[in-house]
C-alpha cells in the first residue's frame, strides 16, 4: 500500500525532472523511472523474507514468521520493542531503497549531474508542496 502511494510521486518526481532537463521523452524517463522502483523494491521484499528466514531459524528465534504472501507476522508476546522496530524497518527499507535508485536513475541519467544527497533527493520537497498546494486549492470555493 505505501509502495503504491510513492510509485506515483516516483512518478510525477521523474516527469518534473524530465521537465527540467528539456528532455523530448519525458514518459520514457518516468516508465523507466517507475520501473527501477519496482524492481528494486521487489528485490528488496525478497531480501527481508530472506532475512526474516534467517532470523527465525536463529537460536533466539524472535518469534517471526512469514507466510507464502511474503508478509511478515511478528508475535507481540515475544516481539516486544524489537518485534515492532523490525516490522516497521523491514515496512519502509524497501521503499526508501526503490526511492533511492530511483534518484540515481533521475539524478545519472536524466538530469546528469553528479549524484549528491541534495541531487538525489532534490524536487521532491517542491513536488510534495505543489501536489498538497494542488489539493488545498481544489478545496476553494468558486466564489
Amino acid at each position: 500500500m505505501i509502495a503504491g502511494i510513492i510509485i506515483l510521486f516516483v512518478a510525477v518526481w521523474m516527469y518534473q525532472a524530465a521537465i527540467q532537463a528539456k528532455t523530448s521523452n519525458a514518459f520514457v524517463w518516468v516508465a523507466i523511472g517507475c520501473a527501477t522502483f519496482f524492481v528494486t523494491q521487489l528485490l528488496m521484499v525478497n531480501f527481508n523474507v530472506y532475512l526474516l528466514e534467517i532470523i527465525k531459524d536463529s537460536p533466539s528465534g524472535q518469534g517471526v514468521d512469514v507466510d507464502f504472501s511474503g508478509e511478515q507476522v511478528t508475535h507481540d508476546s515475544r516481539g516486544g520493542f524489537s518485534g515492532f522496530f523490525l516490522s516497521v524497518f523491514l515496512e519502509l527499507f524497501p521503499v526508501f531503497i526503490g526511492v533511492l535508485t530511483a534518484g540515481f536513475v533521475r539524478t545519472l541519467f536524466v538530469l546528469k549531474i553528479k549524484p549528491t544527497p541534495g541531487n538525489l533527493f532534490g524536487g521532491i520537497k517542491d513536488m510534495l508542496a505543489g501536489i498538497f498546494n494542488g489539493i488545498k486549492g481544489s478545496f476553494k470555493s468558486m466564489e
